[in-house]
């Protein structure tokens, strides 16, 4: 039996189908698809089970996994979108779920499926610091040189979000290691053209003397370019490096422009 703990909390034009995703109920889910609940049903609300399964604020229960799981296992629609837009994988990439994200992909989502605002997942996951799905998704194939609404990347959206926030993890900021690792994957690139070197150029250099002109952030530079042999030593506050600015050399060791 599904018992509320709260049954103020009962929001209008949710369904059986939906109060068991929302908690995590795996036993009265299986209960529901077995006599045939239809695992896309959306609610009064145009939210589908599988993305309510994903959405951490509703979650008072550890069965997350499990109930996409089963979803899963009865054709749950992996590309059904709710009124936002927002896809299962756009959500487990916005919640940082490492698990679901590859369940989702392993049933075929599309890993540069747009949601709000045409953000891609590798957009959302780093937007929210979220390195380990970053590095899952461009392991995969998405494709770092997407931009959305506003014209940002990946790279880009990490950058905005660093210097916005300062929201740092066990004393790091996560969206300063997925900066660097972006830079690593897009210099290492070979579909990139020479303009889309200039730009990663800019981004790169305009990180190192940006508002969070920090010891964190250039301690992070350095240490991206220390890792590259022959790296060329950090541009200081009056350089004028930049591609299109007196200097035919990329920024990045190796590349010409």
């Amino acid at each position: 039996m599904l018992i509320l703990k709260n049954p103020l909390q009962f929001v209008p034009g949710w369904t059986a189908m939906t109060l068991a995703c929302c908690y995590g109920k795996v036993e009265v889910l299986k209960t529901l698809l077995k006599h045939r609940a239809n695992p896309n049903q959306m609610d009064g609300n145009g939210t589908t089970p599988l993305i309510i399964a994903i959405d951490k604020k509703h979650k008072t229960s550890t069965d997350t996994e499990s109930v996409v799981i089963q979803l899963l296992l009865k054709r749950a629609d992996v590309e059904q979108h709710q009124g936002d837009h927002t896809t299962p994988l756009i959500k487990a990439a916005e919640e940082g779920n490492l698990f679901i994200t590859q369940q989702l992909l392993n049933n075929r989502a599309n890993i540069d499926g747009r949601g709000y605002f045409q953000m891609t997942p590798l957009i959302v996951a780093a937007s929210q610091g979220h390195l380990d799905v970053v590095e899952r998704l461009v392991s995969q194939g998405a494709n770092m040189k997407l931009v959305d609404f506003d014209g940002r990347n990946a790279l880009m959206a990490a950058k905005d979000e660093a210097n916005s926030t300062g929201t740092k993890k066990n004393g790091v900021n996560p969206h300063v290691q997925v900066f660097e690792y972006l830079c690593r994957k897009m210099q290492a690139a070979k579909n990139f053209s020479p303009y889309e070197y200039e730009k990663l150029d800019y981004e790169a250099l305009e990180w190192s003397r940006d508002k969070i002109h920090n010891h964190e952030t250039h301690t992070g530079i350095k240490r991206l370019l220390g890792e590259t042999e022959a790296a060329p030593p950090l541009p200081d506050e009056t350089a004028t490096t930049v591609a299109g600015e007196g200097s035919a050399t990329s920024f990045w060791p190796g590349i010409r422009m």
